[in-house]
This record gives C-alpha cells, structure tokens and sequence, in this order.
C-alpha cells in the first residue's frame, strides 16, 4: 500500500526532538511527586506524562502550521487489512525473535528490569503500560511521524530500516546495549514498520507491537523469567 506523502518536513522532526526536553522535565517533576509510589507506577505515569506533553506539542505544532487533519496524516485510520492479522503477526514475531534470540545467546533481562517487575502490582501495571499507552505512542513516534517522512526521502525500505535504528537505541539503555537485544529490537522495529507500510495504518503497527509485547508480557508472568526475546 502506498504511504500518505507526509505534509510536514525535517524542520517539523527539528521542532519535535526539542519538545524531547521539556517532556523530560514533565517526568522529571511527575517522578518527584510520586515519590513514595512503587518505583513501576511512578516510572509508568511518568512516561505517561513525557508522551502526553510530546504529542500535545507536536499535534499543535502542525495543526498551527498547516492545518491539516494531523491524526489522519499521522496514520490513525483504519486499514483494508482485518485489524486481527495484526495481532497474529504480532504473536508470530515475538515466538520468531524469542527463538532467534536464543540462538543468539542473548542476555538475560538486566538487574533494572527485574527490578522493575519485582511484584505483582508491578507486573500488572507495566503489562498493561506495555500492552496499551507504550506501543501506541512509540508506532505514534517512530511509524506515524518518522517513517513518513524517511521513506519519502530515501524509499520505503531504507525508511523502515532508519525508523527501526533510533527506536533501537531509544531501548538501549533499559538493556545495557547488548548487541543481541539491539538486534533483536532493530528486527522488531523493521517488522512494526513493515507493517505500517503494508497497511498504511499506524493503528495496524500499534496493534502489532502491542500483541507482540503482551506475548512476551504472558510468558513471563506464566513461567517468572526471561524469554529470550526483547519487548
């Protein structure tokens, strides 16, 4: 399916990557009140919180300066494909890159992790964190605004590949860049971008990424501990 020409520009990526700081200080300032919180519920709305002020600003920032239908242009339209075949490829997916990342070798989830879902309530709220808000505004980020606008400039297949690269490495950290789990995550984003370009819907990527992660979410709470995939 062919991609919706995207009505913004690089001067609109340059605008939106400064929103980046002020988001920051948003969760900064969230993660400070919520101090006395279970460290899972506060890390989770204040995410909530970075997003929230990302998308507000990016969504005022074109409707401002084009006056275009900014959730449409975005890809937040329904898609010719069943929604449902999204979901299935995005099970696939996760039991495809948990095998491959065995075959890697790949590493354990990192003592932070573990940390993080140390308890129930914690399991709870970041499977539903990962399941819901998360996939949605990271297919927003990287397969709404981003990948329109690489795959107009250098074609579809490098603009998956370069949309895939920087959501890798936004995961580094919370998997000490292993080379394995880098891999694994610039697969999976090639895959959500795929999909976004099959299908011309960023709510088809979002339901893809997210039946991904609740596979990996459902294996654990089932066996507490790893698959050897990333999520």
């Amino acid at each position: 399916m062919r991609i919706k020409e995207p009505f913004w520009n690089y001067s609109d990526l340059a605008i939106f990557l400064g929103l980046v700081l002020p988001s920051l200080l948003v969760t900064g300032l969230i993660m400070a009140l919520l101090r006395g919180a279970p460290k899972a519920v506060a890390l989770i709305i204040g995410q909530s919180g970075l997003y929230v002020t990302l998308f507000v600003g990016l969504y005022l920032v074109l409707k401002n300066r084009y006056n275009e239908p900014v959730w449409e242009g975005l890809g937040m339209v329904g898609s010719q494909v069943a929604q449902w075949k999204a979901a299935v490829f995005g099970i696939a997916l996760a039991f495809a890159l948990s095998g491959f990342g065995l075959l890697l070798r790949t590493p354990q989830m990192t003592d932070p992790m573990k940390e993080l879902l140390d308890g129930d309530l914690a399991v709870i709220v970041v499977g539903i964190a990962a399941t819901t808000v998360m996939p949605v505004c990271e297919e927003l980020a990287f397969r709404g605004f981003l990948f329109p606008l690489f795959a107009r400039t250098f074609g579809t297949a490098l603009g998956i590949l370069f949309t895939a690269l920087p959501f890798a490495l936004m995961h580094g950290p919370q998997y000490e860049w292993h080379w394995q789990h880098m891999l694994l995550l610039t697969m999976a984003g090639c895959a959500f971008g795929w999909m976004r370009a099959w299908t011309g819907s960023t709510i088809s990527a979002s339901l893809m990424h997210a039946a991904y992660n609740m596979t990996f979410m459902l294996g654990y709470i089932a066996n507490q501990k790893e698959l050897s995939g990333t999520w």
